[in-house]
């Protein structure tokens, strides 16, 4: 087993840093793909595709030391189920 690799509930922490990861070295001055990144001016979310699908990654750097630091990172989710087989439809008003 790869000592980086969690089976079970955890699985999704290794998509989740590796996407934060790669969000970030695409924000910094100079990193690996900085150059190719086209980020939105209002801020820093990027969509980083991974094996089964992507995730949406906002992270807030300083750049004004060095290093640069990051400020905060964060995933976008929804908390609704998507396609995992079972259907979860809204209660009927009336």
């Amino acid at each position: 087993m790869h000592p980086h690799l969690h089976p079970g509930p955890a699985a999704h922490l290794d998509r989740v840093l590796g996407a934060v990861t790669v969000a970030t070295a695409l924000l910094l001055p100079g990193g690996t793909g900085a150059e190719l990144a086209r980020f939105p001016a209002a801020g820093h979310l990027a969509d980083i595709e991974h094996p089964t699908g992507h995730l949406e990654v906002e992270v807030e750097l300083d750049t004004s030391v060095s290093p640069p630091r990051v400020l905060a990172a964060g995933v976008v989710r929804t908390a609704r189920k998507l396609f995992d087989g079972t259907v979860y439809p809204a209660p009927i008003t009336r």
